[in-house]
């Protein structure tokens, strides 16, 4: 896919934002990596259970350059009024709390080839949507 690799800077002319419903692994965790020329790598690692969505988001248009390469989510990055449309819109009663655990570093080369051995087991996650803008 388009956002499967980051670009180099410069090189988009539109932001593009995809939204993927990561696979689970056996112990209900999923992972994500931004493998690096070096083999080293930057990991995020979430439960799906508590964090359904991942959310990719490149711009690199020469004005601004960033990348968020998996954002654990709830809900679509599109507003508050379309993830409650969609049912994704998480309220809390007053003094109640909700708990997501997540972990997110960097990582060797050993450890990035390790990660990356685990990720292709557990399989790839399902686009959901991709989106651009001008």
């Amino acid at each position: 896919s388009a956002l499967r690799d980051v670009p180099p800077s410069g090189s988009m002319s539109v932001e593009s934002v995809a939204v993927l419903r990561p696979v689970p692994g056996p112990n209900g965790q999923t992972h994500a990596a931004q493998m690096h020329p070096d083999g080293t790598a930057d990991f995020v690692t979430w439960r799906t259970s508590e964090l359904p969505l991942a959310v990719r988001w490149i711009i690199r248009n020469g004005d601004e350059d960033a990348a968020g390469f998996m954002m654990p989510s709830t809900a679509y990055p599109d507003g508050l009024a379309a993830a409650g449309r969609r049912g994704q819109l998480v309220c809390l009663p007053p003094g109640k709390t909700m708990d997501f655990a997540y972990e997110f570093g960097a990582v060797d080369a050993a450890a990035a080839a390790a990660l990356a051995a685990e990720i292709t087991a557990i399989g790839r996650p399902k686009q959901t949507m991709t989106g651009t803008t001008q």
